[in-house]
Parts: structure tokens; sequence; C-alpha cells
């Protein structure tokens, strides 16, 4: 045997000789990297987790430690169906750093067996080997992923034992090669259960800062401009405020100003609202607490709630069931409960101590029991063990991460205060809690359950910002992590995991994550869009930055532009510029003139240079706007005669404004709990509808709902009869898609209304799809019956495009 290891080192060494294989990383010239051997398939019944179980090239991790022959790579085994497999050398595509940089190795097509035995890709376990000789010592950082379980060793030292089904993500792991001179060996192993089989290596790479600003910019802007008129956002309405509430919270975390318009409607839609569900009380009171100013009365009232509704046993659960029942409390309410009581004792607020203690013991029953008979992991002393939802169920990565939250929040309220029993049970439980998601974690879903992925990913943010942790679930879990998420956003700058699709609740917890949230009481990320010109050749270049308050600035000139306007012995210093104009056009209405904005002075006797001509301007209007500047150049003189002035144009540069706060905006926030007609009993009929956009829709208190007419309907109507008459004195009537980026969508104009069989009266509906249309009453009446007919569209025609109402609603005096 040793003879044939010493073979099959001389081999190795003169393969990489050949190859000429040298590391392209910083650091890693005195490498010299071999090429990956790999051998499988072998039969492993228990498929993808089946890590443990050791098969006959483990054997050889004796000689694998640093300086030793290595496996004997001309050895055979015998593998699945009884077939003779032996070590082949893997062919890898050319990756931009070869001799480091693995690529994704598909086990499938790189063994030469697979494709020789019956079902050689299913319930079967493969491996790599490689091997590196170094001149001198070095520590390189790599990330590595698997499909499915895997085993990483270097120098016969399990680094990596990850006994899960997933697909290839690279950065699922980080692990730091700590390589002295000589010889050292790396040993792979990859668990298969059906489908993709691979694994995949890399040198680990921080993701640049910018890059992570600029997504969490996107996301922030994502959600800015989807705020309903009402405030609040399409998403778990049956929850009352509590998801508008978090919206808010995570916009200021990631550095929107508490004065912004979006802000402020989500105060509003908050305040109006008071919390019946611990969801909404929890999120409410961590939003009121990152607001300055004197918002002590909402956050008692929080508070005393949540105080009320803490359960014997610890937890939190729903204090009333949307169908009445009241279901067993569970971690996820209490985690949210936790990390607003701490928001609240931060803020000055008393959480007396028994809280917190029953906190603990509430999250310490729901952790799993230890098995009778401990297997090899790689979480330290600690026997890994996960947290269920409830008492006495499956462990999840989201609950996990939610009880480690919870039980550090307790400890670091306790301090010097807890009992040292409970801090013993606290500190051992956190620690096997680590432990289980060093074995368990992963990126692609949340571990144990699939479903609500982002939660887990939200609650890695969490537990490493509460403890402290650079390293988590067997990675560098900021960076990596981030990595993920950048590459995940969508063009529209929000975030949805596959299993889940709930678009904002995702894209919330992917920013929470993004801006360390747990460390940071405001972002310093900006949510201001940056705007340039973009055509080629343009006599001025602008650019600008800002929101309803605009920072408009003069990039630069064309050369063909300043060809006669520089003046003798001032080439390349500019023309003399005495004034710029900046004027703005409101594209959302046709009728809108051109305004003039804002202006910039220069001076006339001496070139501009570098002068940006810089101005302040504000958008009065929602919307889209055009800004141009007209820039007055003095030209120079001719022939003895003082010059002209000549005027240089910039194109049109678009914009957009959506932090504008328009005059009902706080009002339509807040009024919807005024709507007379929410729990009466009615009939509603329209002359049609589109797809899942039902009459009744109108009328279901949700802004996130419509009623569309079919797109052919020439002459759309809505009828609404009550069985009893209501007071009122005001009809509202939102847009179907009230939110800033439905401007260029389709939507009703004019609404012809008649109230019980009454004279028919004509609404003209604001362009801002953030407004209402509104028809007050003579005084308040009593209404049984309202119809409506559409006469008019806006971006569109009746009988070729889709509309219709949000919602429509009776407010009294």
């Amino acid at each position: 045997m040793k003879d044939r290891r010493t073979a099959a080192a001389t081999l190795t060494r003169l393969f990489v000789a050949a190859a000429m294989i040298v590391g392209a990383a910083p650091g890693a010239r005195a490498q010299d990297w071999g090429p990956w051997w790999g051998v499988g398939p072998f039969d492993e019944p228990g498929g993808a987790t089946a890590i443990a179980r050791e098969h006959p090239p483990e054997r050889a991790l004796g000689a694998m430690q640093v300086n030793g022959p290595g496996p004997a790579l001309d050895e055979t085994f015998r593998g699945k169906g009884n077939a003779t497999l032996r070590w082949a050398p893997i062919a890898l595509a050319q990756a931009e750093d070869a001799a480091f940089d693995s690529g994704t190795i598909d086990f499938t097509t790189a063994l030469p067996q697979v494709a020789e035995v019956a079902d050689g890709a299913s319930n079967v376990v493969g491996y790599l080997y490689r091997r590196v000789e170094c001149a001198t010592p070095v520590k390189l950082d790599v990330a590595l992923g698997s499909d499915d379980g895997l085993r990483f060793w270097l120098d016969g030292k399990l680094l990596i034992d990850r006994p899960v089904a997933r697909g290839v993500n690279v950065r699922d792991h980080s692990a730091r090669l700590e390589l002295g001179v000589g010889v050292h060996h790396l040993l792979v192993k990859v668990s298969q259960g059906d489908g993709a089989w691979g694994f995949a290596m890399e040198r680990w790479r921080r993701i640049p800062q910018a890059s992570i600003d600029a997504a969490i910019d996107r996301g922030a802007r994502f959600l800015i401009d989807r705020q309903l008129v009402d405030g609040s956002w399409a998403c778990r309405e049956e929850w009352g405020p509590g998801y508008t509430a978090f919206a808010a919270y995570t916009l200021l975390k990631c550095g929107v100003a508490p004065d912004h318009a979006t802000v402020r409607r989500a105060l509003a839609h908050v305040r109006a609202r008071p919390p019946t569900t611990t969801y909404a009380a929890a999120t409410a009171l961590l939003f009121f607490a990152e607001l300055p100013g004197d918002l002590r009365a909402e956050m008692e009232q929080a508070l005393d709630a949540l105080l009320d509704w803490q359960e014997a046993r610890g937890r939190f659960g729903y204090p009333v069931y949307l169908d009445g029942s009241q279901p067993e409390s569970d971690l996820s309410n209490t985690l949210f409960a936790a990390l607003a009581l701490r928001a609240a004792a931060k803020r000055g607020l008393t959480v007396p101590e028994k809280v917190w203690r029953k906190l603990a013991e509430g999250a310490l029953t729901c952790q799993e029991r230890p098995p009778r008979k401990q297997g090899p992991t790689t979480g330290g002393p600690a026997t890994p063990l996960g947290f269920s939802y409830r008492e006495h169920g499956g462990s999840t990565g989201s609950i996990t991460t939610a009880a480690i939250s919870i039980l550090a929040i307790a400890r670091e309220q306790l301090g010097a205060r807890m009992p040292s029993s409970l801090g013993s049970s606290i500190e051992a439980a956190i620690q096997s809690g680590l432990a289980w998601l060093e074995r368990y974690g992963e990126w692609g879903e949340n571990p144990g359950q699939g479903a609500h992925h982002y939660y887990y990913v939200y609650g890695l943010e969490r537990v490493g910002g509460l403890l402290g942790l650079d390293r988590l679930a067997g990675c560098t879990w900021y960076p990596d992590g981030a990595d993920v998420l950048v590459k995940a956003q969508n063009e529209a700058g929000g975030w949805s995991s596959s299993a889940d699709r709930r678009e904002y609740e995702d894209t919330l917890l992917a920013l929470l994550f993004l801006k360390r949230a747990t460390h940071v009481t405001t972002g310093a990320a900006s949510t201001a869009v940056g705007y340039a010109t973009e055509e080629a050749g343009a006599d001025v270049r602008l650019r600008a930055t800002g929101d309803a308050e605009l920072t408009v600035w003069v990039e630069g000139f064309a050369e063909a532009a300043l060809r006669g306007l520089e003046w003798p012995g001032e080439e390349g210093r500019g023309p003399r510029v005495a004034r710029v104009e900046f004027l703005g056009r409101f594209l959302d209405d046709p009728n809108a003139a051109e305004l003039v904005l804002g202006e910039a002075h220069g001076a006339a006797e001496r070139p501009a240079g570098g002068q940006r001509f810089a101005a302040r301007v504000e958008l009065d209007r929602r919307g889209r706007w055009t800004i141009r500047a007209r820039v007055h150049a003095q030209e120079p003189p001719q022939e003895g005669a003082p010059g002209g002035v000549q005027i240089l144009e910039s194109p049109p540069l678009g914009v957009s404004a959506v932090s504008v706060l328009a005059p009902d905006a706080l009002r339509n926030a807040s009024e919807g709990t005024r709507n007379v007609l929410a729990n009466e009993r009615l009939t509603i009929v329209a002359s049609s509808e589109e797809g899942h956009h039902a009459a009744q829709r109108a009328v279901d208190q949700r802004q996130g709902t419509s009623w569309r007419f079919a797109a052919n309907d020439k002459a759309p109507t809505l009828r609404i009869d009550l069985q009893r008459p209501v007071r009122a004195s005001r009809l509202a009537l939102s847009h179907a898609v009230p939110q800033a980026d439905a401007a260029g969508e389709p939507r009703v104009r004019l609404v012809e209304v008649r109230l019980n069989g009454g004279e028919a009266q004509v609404v003209e509906l604001e362009l801002d799809p953030l407004s209402k249309g509104v028809l007050r009453f003579d005084g308040a009446q009593r209404v049984r019956r309202i119809e409506l007919r559409v006469l008019e569209l806006t971006g569109g025609e009746l009988g070729t495009n889709s509309a219709g109402f949000a919602e429509l609603e009776l407010f009294p005096e």
C-alpha cells in the first residue's frame, strides 16, 4: 500500500508540473494546486442527508496529514451496483482563477462511472480529492457549496459537516485554509438524493459596500413607490396596522427621514388603528421607538397591550384569531414581542423583570431534547439542538434564530439580576442552538421547513448582531448573506423567495439584514435617486438627485457647443455664464405648463471653470417630471463690439417626485376607520369584472384590492344597495392601484354618481394615484343606493382598457 501511495503522489506531482497550474490569489504565487480527482458513486440508501456513514475513500484520511502521501489514486473500490470504481481526474471549465476556483463540478458528468451504473445518480455519495504544495505559509479564505450534503476535510481534519438536502450555492459555507510549508490535502464528500448533484469552491471575496448600499436604496424606493393611498401596504391586512408599522420601521432603519411623506402617512395610518394583535402591537412599538418627538402615549398603549397578552408560560400568541379561536402561543409572536419590549426599554419605558424571565422560560420549553446517542458535529462541544414553533414540533432555522434572539434579549435585559440557574440554562440553549445552525444552516431555504425563508435570513442578522458574532451557520454571515441578497434582488428593487412569494414581506426582511438593523438606530443610506443626462452630444449635461426637493446642476458642456463661446486665451476654462434657469414640466398632467423652478447665478466677467450652477428646486406634485436647463452664456466680443448672449439648452431630464405630501394625504391615511360602509350588508352589481377583480373588492376595506371592469366594457357601471340606509356627508373613490408607481396606468378620470336614484353628479378624480375623488353632499344624507357610471379614463380609452376603483367609502361629517 505504501508503494502505491508513493506512486500516486509522484503521478500527481507530474500532472501538476505538466499543467503549470499556479494560484492567482494574492499571496498564492508559491502554491502549486493539483487537479481535482473524483470517485463514485457509492451506494447510500439514506440519500441527501446521509453524509455520516464512512465509505472506502475515507480510510485514507490518515495518509492525508500535512506532508502525508495522500490517497492511492490507483486504488479500486466497489461502488453502487457492485461497479468497479477508481479515482479519475476532473476536467474543469476554465475559471477566472483556474488554479483555485473550481466552478461548479457536476458529479453526474465528472464521474465517468455514474452513467455506467444503473440509477447511478440517486441515493449515492461521491468524493473529490485535491492536493496543494506550498513553498511559503498562507491563509486562504474559501467559499463552498454543495448539492446535497457535504463533508469537507483539510489534512484529515473535518472542517464542514452538513447533512442537508439543497442546491449548490457557493456562499453556503466559508472556511479559512491555513496552509503551512509542505503538502496539504483536501477531501470532499457530497451526498445525493436525486436530481442535480454537484460541488463548488471559489476564493472568498467580500462584496463591495457600494453594491450593498445601492441595493438598500433600491429596496427602500421599491417600498416607497408602492405605499397605498391610506398609508398602508398591500400585505397582511388581516393583522391590522402591523405590516404598515413594520414597513415604516424598516424604512427608518434604511435611512428614510422621519419627516418623509411616506413615514408621516404610515404614522397617521398606524395611530388611527389601535393594535389588537401581538404582531401589530409589537411592530407599532418598534416603529414609534425609532421616531423622534413625543410618542410616549402611543408607546405605552402598545406596551400595555403586550404586557397584558403575555401568557403564563411566558410566550405570546394571537389574543384573538381571525375566526374567533385562540391558538396556542408560539415563538414567532414571542420574538416580535421580545424585540418590541427591548425597544421600549431602550426608550426608557418600564418592563417588569418577571417579563424577561418568563420570556426566557417560554423559549426554553420549545427546544428539542438531546438524543440519547450523539453523532459527530462541527458545532463545538454543544449538541446541535434546534427550536420549534410550539412545544414538541420540528426544528426550523427561522424559529431557532427566533429563540436564540429571545434568549439573548432576556439575558441582556436581566443582566446582573439573572437567576444563576436560568442563566446557565440560557447559555447552554444558545450554544446548542448555534450548533444546530452550524450543522443545518444554508442560504437556499429555511432549514427544516423551506417556507418563511427570509425570516430565517433576517434571523441570522439578529443573532449575529445580538451575540456579536462574525461567523454563524458555517459562514461569515454578513458578507456572505449580503452577496446572496444583492444577487437575488429583482429588477423592481424587491425580493421574493420562491417558496413564499411574499414580495413586500421578503423585501422588508432582506433590507433589515442588509442594513444590519439590530445594530443601527438610524440608517445612513440615502433613498435619494440620482439622474443624469444620457443623450450623447447634448449641449448641456445635467445631473440631479433627490425627490420632491431636488438638487440639480450642470455637469458639463459638449465641445461643439463651446466653439465660439470660450473667450480668447480662456480655452478649456469654459464659457462665461451669466445665469442658468431650470425649468420643469409635470408630465402626468397633459395640460400642465412649463414652470421656472429655480435659477443659479454665474459671473459674465470670467469663465465658469468647474462651477456646477446648482439649484435647489421643489416639485409640488407627485409623479413624473422633466427638468431642463437654459444657460445664458456671454459671447466673446467681435471686432471691438460687445458680444451678445447665447442660449444653450439641455435636453429634458426625466425625474420622479414621490415624497410630496398632498393636502389630504394624512387624512386619507387615517380616515379609513370611519367608513360607514364597513360591516354593512351590501349587494353589489357591476356591468363587468376583469379577472379576479370582483365588484365586491371595491367595498372590502382594503386599498390593496380593487374592482376592475373588463377592457371591452364601453359603459362600465357599479351599483351598491345597502340592506339598511346609513348617514354620510361625503363619498370617496380611490384609484384601482392607489400607489405612486401606478401613475402611468389607465385610470378613471370622470365618473357619474347617483345617490338613491337621484340626480346625477360628475366627480373628477385627480391625476395623482395617491389621491381620492370626492363628492361632498349637501349636508348629511341617508344613503341606501349608490350608482356609478365611468365616463372617461386617463391614459386609456373605454372599450379598450380596464380600470376601476380600489375602494368606495362613505364618511360622516
